[in-house]
């Protein structure tokens, strides 16, 4: 554990570092037909950022995927809303990578309209998403049994969160 400010950050080592939230249906924001609007935020500071999750409700093996805050294989943050039901899904990512080794406050915001321009991606109260991430026609999440998970998603490489983290929040 680490200080910062008032608060605590724990150290994640990027291979077997994660918590789990049981799940519930406060955590879903979607019901097959239509989506919710909803937020997430963390202060962070990577280590290294190459495909590490920030915050998740992604089962890959078992095909429960929701949505997932994370950095993908450049270490651009994304955020990933799935239709199981149709295997697709949309997105937006801010297509510079991120910096690693100081304190940030990353946010993604989705507005619930079932379109990548309605998700918003902030860096330190800057917004920085300029680039879509897309596959088929999109419809709405399912609300499906996945935990939440911080620090990973459920699959054969985790996608492990490697550095500090603190101040993890998701609302609806």
């Amino acid at each position: 554990l680490t200080t910062v400010g008032s608060g605590v950050a724990i150290t994640f080592n990027g291979t077997s570092t994660e918590a789990d939230i049981a799940d519930n249906d406060n955590f879903s924001f979607g019901d097959g037909f239509q989506d919710d609007a909803f937020s997430i935020f963390a202060l962070v500071n990577m280590t290294d950022a190459t495909n590490s999750t920030i915050l998740s409700k992604w089962d890959v093996t078992a095909t429960l995927r929701e949505w997932r805050f994370h950095f993908d294989a450049n270490d651009d943050l994304t955020l990933e809303l799935y239709d199981e039901s149709a295997n697709t899904y949309i997105g937006r990512k801010d297509d510079t990578a991120f910096t690693q080794g100081a304190w940030k406050l990353v946010v993604a915001t989705y507005d619930g309209t079932a379109t990548n321009n309605g998700i918003r991606i902030y860096i330190d109260r800057s917004r920085l998403d300029d680039v879509d991430v897309s596959s088929g026609v999109y419809v709405a999440m399912e609300n499906t049994a996945q935990e939440v998970e911080i620090g990973e998603i459920t699959d054969s490489d985790k996608l492990m969160f490697d550095g500090k983290l603190a101040m993890v929040g998701l609302t609806g």
